[in-house]
């Protein structure tokens, strides 16, 4: 079993059992600036999220600066490449530099710009941020099986599910790829609520914890208040959603 230094032992320590809370909007959408997106935030912590889950270095920064709470960074760069969830290494640091918990990307074998890797951007991450927790992001389990077996990451999760080629159309929580995911990672099971993360479909992800039995929600609501954070805490079923080895 991996061995976590007291500052992400503590990272996953206040996320556990807890909801994350992504905090998102694109270019074009009347939610669309960094100071909504940290009000959003703001208004999250209020209603109990335990942590945030944001893109950009800017949106990043001004949330930092309201809230007080983990923060899962992503950078999205839409491009002519299918990879959009922080897709080269350059786009990593530009969020790392400025300090977050955990840094997540897409780890599909998809092109992606300068013809890079996604075991070479964990790799230089790692050497260069070595205090920063990694989630790979998958869509399915041969995508997960790969990563796991080719990457020093501390969670893997199936944001992805549903959204690339090589996985089926999901219109609700894939069991079956839980289970298989399971197979293969000394890991226990926790689900995202997702709500309508791109209006495709409404329903759970799953979030896998590497070598620590931590549990964490995560809801997707670009337009989270915090009446909404308040009721979902409430509904969160634990038991339901739990999977033992």
């Amino acid at each position: 079993m991996k061995e976590y230094s007291e500052q992400k032992r503590d990272i996953f320590k206040k996320i556990k059992g807890g909801l994350i809370v992504s905090c998102q909007a694109r270019k074009g959408w009347p939610m669309y600036g960094s100071n909504i997106m940290a009000a959003f935030a703001k208004a999250a912590e209020e209603g109990g999220a335990v942590g945030i889950r944001a893109t950009g270095k800017d949106d990043i920064n001004a949330i930092k600066k309201l809230v007080n709470l983990p923060i899962i960074g992503i950078n999205k760069r839409f491009s002519n490449y299918p990879v959009y969830i922080t897709p080269t290494y350059e786009s990593a640091k530009e969020i790392l530099d400025i300090g977050i918990d955990i840094i997540a990307l897409d780890c599909t074998e998809r092109l992606r710009p300068n013809d890079e890797h996604y075991v070479d951007i964990i790799n230089e991450i790692k050497k260069n941020y070595p205090n920063t927790l990694i989630m790979a992001e998958v869509s399915n389990i041969e995508e997960a099986k790969k990563v796991l077996f080719s990457c020093d990451i501390d969670l893997i999760s199936t944001t992805l599910s549903g959204y690339t080629e090589e996985s089926k159309p999901i219109v609700s929580v894939d069991i079956e790829l839980i289970k298989n995911i399971k197979k293969y990672v000394d890991m226990y099971v926790s689900i995202h609520l997702n709500y309508l993360t791109d209006y495709r479909y409404n329903g759970p992800q799953v979030f896998f914890n590497k070598d620590n039995k931590d549990m964490a929600v995560k809801i997707q609501e670009y337009i989270n208040k915090k009446l909404g954070t308040d009721r979902s805490v409430k509904k969160i079923p634990w038991d339901t959603y739990m999977y033992s080895k």
